[in-house]
């Protein structure tokens, strides 16, 4: 049912890739992993008319987070236009409370291009601002190119006199997985509730002889 490859260009134990895939997925049913190739599996069985070899393994979803965000520029609308620069976008977490420090949004990127750190905007007003980009358990990847699969020992950019420069991407990529959602639910839940609880109240003397 699918092809599939590991991000990297190690050598790695693909008994312990198989198990760990397994604990993972937590599927009910046996599942059957096969090697096909040095980083290569196919998993299960793959039907159809495609030759696992020429199955293209380029893209892969990611959670993205936007930090920096100018509040009027904070529209799903806005959100897909800004994150198509990374990749498709396929699915836009709700900002309900409109309180978050960041958006997020589910993007399809090609793991064969550098993870993009900040991207230039124009807000309403036409100023350039500047947002920031954050990845949710994004695999290993360089400090120095910014490409996923090896790390800097390995980057074929790197120079042996001057290791290639200075490190642009760290740690700071990473972002935590996503929690607390429960709580922003009951938050939004109390917002709506409120909403609805709020009224203006006030004191309308009666007439008196035509007069107030």
């Amino acid at each position: 049912m699918l092809v599939g490859k590991l991000l990297t260009n190690k050598a790695f134990n693909f008994n312990a890739f198989r198990k760990t895939m397994t604990n993972v997925w937590a599927l009910n049913g046996r599942i059957v992993i096969r090697a096909i190739d040095t980083n290569r599996f196919v998993f299960q069985e793959i039907s159809g008319n495609e030759q696992p070899d020429d199955v293209p393994l380029q893209e892969s979803p990611f959670w993205v987070r936007i930090y920096n965000l100018p509040f009027n520029c904070r529209s799903n609308t806005e959100i897909k236009a800004i994150l198509s620069m990374l990749g498709e976008v396929v699915e836009i977490e709700g900002d309900d409370l409109r309180l978050e420090k960041y958006r997020r949004a589910r993007v399809v990127m090609d793991v064969m291009k550098p993870l993009r750190r900040v991207q230039r905007i124009r807000n309403k007003e036409g100023k350039v601002v500047t947002v920031n980009y954050k990845y949710e358990r994004p695999p290993f990847f360089c400090f120095r190119c910014g490409k996923m699969g090896h790390g800097e020992r390995d980057c074929p950019t790197a120079d042996d006199d001057n290791n290639g420069g200075d490190l642009v991407w760290g740690l700071w990529l990473k972002a935590s997985p996503h929690k607390g959602r429960r709580v922003d639910g009951d938050e939004i839940v109390a917002m709506a509730n409120a909403k609805k609880n709020l009224y203006l109240t006030g004191h309308i003397p009666r007439k008196t002889n035509g007069r107030r």
